[in-house]
């Protein structure tokens, strides 16, 4: 399989009914290539989750027409990756310290989730933010 058929896309509003098709095409994705743990897919399956459920209860526009987010996850022989773009307003996100929240707190497990399930995560600018991550196979 070429590199094109080890990945999937996934396009739509930003709604939680977009996480549910995103996680289901990229199982469907792991179990066409085989290869690929359960507890791989299921640890990059729930930090994908986290930082898409962050963008979608976050994401704000300048005016009516919504915010789309565009996903894109591949498997490769060594890592998994994914990049998740939205067109909302460009965030501040600071990555450096961040820590699980106080066990009583209702909410700020997301990204501390993802940055212990995620050998590299990066969020950048441009027209929206963009979420650059992968996790090394064989953890």
């Amino acid at each position: 399989m070429g590199d094109l058929d080890n990945c999937c896309r996934v396009s739509g509003e930003a709604e939680l009914a977009l996480v549910d098709s995103v996680l289901d095409e990229f199982s469907s994705l792991c179990a066409r290539v085989g290869e690929v743990s359960d507890d791989e897919r299921d640890q990059f399956s729930l930090a994908v989750s986290e930082l898409l459920t962050n963008m979608i209860t976050h994401g704000e526009t300048d005016d009516a027409s919504g915010v789309r987010i565009n996903a894109c996850l591949c498997v490769r022989p060594d890592r998994l990756t994914g990049t998740l773009s939205d067109t909302a307003q460009e965030a501040e996100v600071v990555l450096d310290g961040v820590r699980m929240p106080d066990p009583m707190a209702e909410s700020g497990r997301g990204l501390a989730i993802s940055t212990m399930i995620l050998d590299s995560l990066e969020h950048t600018t441009d027209t929206g933010n963009v979420w650059s991550f992968w996790r090394s196979r064989g953890h």
